[in-house]
């Protein structure tokens, strides 16, 4: 008689041999993903006031470099709507928090009418940024500006979704994955 523990017809097996796989993939791509000088970024609009001539908005976008070992150094990011929309809007009161430790020398930024730039002269790794500016428009604005960034080195930015949701919640993903497995390996051997 074989030993039932072995046997790959039952459920639980297969179902802790999926789960293993899929915590080995979610690990191989956040690995690949951490040694990839990557940096996310994030909108978030809110309106402040709105008169019968014009809607001011408050414009922040969260900047995170999500790479583990990666410099940046002399970072220029600019935020703009298309230059259809330039004469009908304009940035007021641009300013830069820092979420962790990090330096900032020379001009913060850079304010015209329909742009507004924003210097970093280092990002170090793991490091958060909130680029922040009002908006002040002649109509109601339904869309986010767009984000042009000139850095010295190469980095992929990128709007954050499923693969910065990786890179930043690793840990956590990891934690559940094993507790799942340890839950299932212990209901398994509770049925045998």
């Amino acid at each position: 008689m074989a030993n039932p523990i072995l046997r790959m017809d039952k459920p639980p097996y297969l179902l802790t041999l999926l789960i293993s796989l899929i915590g080995f993939q979610i690990n191989y791509i956040t690995k690949s993903l951490t040694e990839t000088p990557l940096v996310e970024y994030k909108f978030d609009r809110s309106e402040q006031s709105m008169t019968d001539t014009s809607f001011t908005y408050l414009m922040k976008c969260n900047i995170a470099n999500l790479s583990s070992d990666k410099l940046f150094k002399k970072v220029k990011i600019s935020v703009a709507y298309p230059s259809s929309q330039s004469q009908s809007y304009y940035f007021t009161s641009p300013d830069i928090t820092i979420i962790h430790p990090s330096s900032l020398t020379g001009p913060k930024y850079v304010l015209s009418d329909n742009i507004v730039s924003f210097f970093l002269e280092n990002v170090q790794p793991q490091f958060k940024y909130i680029l922040t500016a009002k908006i002040v428009s002649k109509k109601r604005i339904e869309t986010n500006p767009f984000l042009y960034v000139d850095c010295e080195e190469p980095m992929i930015v990128k709007e954050g979704g499923i693969e910065t949701f990786l890179v930043e919640n690793k840990l956590a993903i990891n934690i559940a994955l094993t507790i799942c497995l340890l839950c299932l390996g212990a209901a398994y051997l509770r049925k045998v």
